[in-house]
């Protein structure tokens, strides 16, 4: 499978969503500057794109801040946090794929 191309949206949205996925994200503050960046572009992500994973638990976690639930926004920032890592890890199989190739050594 090809890596999908991102566009400015999304790694808008995956750098906010890695900021959002470590701590401290119960600084109201900075969760929600951080929540704020993530919120602007995702109706500007594809939502069947690459991102749209990040998107969906962002868009939960901010429901549940916004609730003052704070059993549900500690549920939410782990699936984030599980979400932020398997978009990486399948970036970094790509890639890691690509360069075997690229380099002669697949």
């Amino acid at each position: 499978m090809a890596e999908a191309p991102l566009t400015r949206a999304d790694q808008v949205l995956i750098a906010a969503a890695a900021a959002l996925a470590v701590p401290p994200v119960m600084d109201r503050d900075l969760t929600a500057r951080r929540m704020a960046m993530a919120l602007d572009v995702i109706p500007h992500v594809a939502p069947d794109g690459p991102t749209c994973g990040l998107a969906f638990e962002i868009e939960a976690m901010d429901r549940a801040r916004r609730a003052g639930d704070g059993p549900t926004f500690s549920d939410c920032h782990w699936r984030l946090r599980s979400a932020v890592a398997r978009f990486f890890e399948t970036r970094a199989a790509h890639a890691y794929e690509r360069w075997r190739r690229e380099t002669g050594r697949a």
